[in-house]
């Protein structure tokens, strides 16, 4: 059977396709990387002619609900069977939508992408239980930001936000494989630890702390390490409730340890989980110009959205 693979960008991603490959001893005729506010033009653009397209680990943005649904429905019109793996929070609304088309939807929340491929895609070749195990319990211990594996800081360094596709299809060939680790992993590792240890003392210094409805919120302007750890360790240094990693093209990371960002990623448009969510907002250009000489001007347009929308429930 000729199929296609749609994916997320992160590791999550890159290993749940690369399991659902090792899973089923298939290879696809394609394999596009999306994230959830692209996956329309994505699908869109795939032009697919196979029999079957696969998604991994991509979940709802409701603004595109009502496209994405609609290309759905033209996808299995033309005969093209649909599969979907995630773990991302699902309405039984959008469930229902996505169902009544024909799609074969596996939402579970209780483990990460990589989880859901493990647990529900097909097996239909001889398998390493040992290999399956390790990979998803690591990838998961990484996604889930848990770390409580051996593999899972590493492999959450293995795709960085700004990585090339070329990477990410090199992972992927090789651990659907069934190749947990080798040599170029670790080099790929070992250089990115170095060069993370020399970003940390860059962006460290232009966070940026606001409140909005008595929460403190620390803001971040693209930081050249992982969206997860900047978050993290702004996190931490700041002691503040939410952490904001703010991208230039409208592009927004939340993370929490108490709070429910993705209720405030919802209202913008995203989604996610409950302590890491995403969402994209339309960045004016006039924001956008004075940005280029003032990131501050990024970062106050940012927080006067997000103050609005979380204060405008209270």
């Amino acid at each position: 059977m000729e199929y296609a693979i749609v994916t997320h960008t992160d590791i999550d991603g890159v290993a749940g396709a690369a399991l659902y490959i090792y899973k089923t001893g298939l290879s696809p005729t394609k394999v596009l990387f999306a994230e959830p506010f692209n996956l329309v033009d994505v699908l869109k653009s795939a032009e697919l002619v196979e029999e079957k397209v696969v998604i991994i680990d991509l979940g709802i943005n409701p603004p595109t609900l009502s496209e994405l649904v609609d290309e759905l429905r033209e996808i299995t019109r033309r005969g093209v069977a649909v599969e979907w793996y995630d773990h991302h929070v699902w309405n039984d609304e959008w469930e229902t939508l996505v169902k009544n088309l024909g799609v074969k939807l596996h939402v579970d929340t209780s483990t990460c992408g990589t989880g859901v491929v493990a647990k529900y895609s097909p097996r239909l070749t001889e398998v390493n239980e040992v290999f399956l195990n390790e990979l998803m319990n690591g990838v998961c211990g990484a996604d889930l930001w848990k770390f409580d594996h051996w593999l899972s800081p590493w492999l959450h360094r293995l795709v960085p936000r700004h990585g090339g596709d070329s990477w990410r299809i090199h992972l992927l060939n090789t651990l659907s494989k069934g190749v947990l680790w080798n040599d170029d992993f670790t080099n790929y590792v070992s250089n990115r630890i170095d060069w993370e240890l020399k970003a940390y003392s860059e962006f460290i210094s232009n966070v940026r702390v606001a409140e909005a409805c008595g929460l403190k919120i620390a803001y971040i302007y693209e930081p050249r390490v992982n969206s997860s750890l900047a978050a993290s360790i702004i996190l931490g240094r700041s002691r503040a409730d939410i952490a904001v990693v703010v991208s230039s093209d409208g592009k927004l990371s939340f993370r929490s340890e108490n709070f429910d960002v993705r209720s405030l990623a919802v209202k913008l448009g995203g989604g996610g989980h409950v302590h890491a969510s995403g969402a994209k907002i339309r960045i004016p250009i006039t924001t956008r110009l004075k940005s280029f000489f003032n990131k501050e001007a990024l970062i106050n347009y940012v927080h006067r959205v997000i103050s609005t929308t979380m204060c405008s429930e209270n």
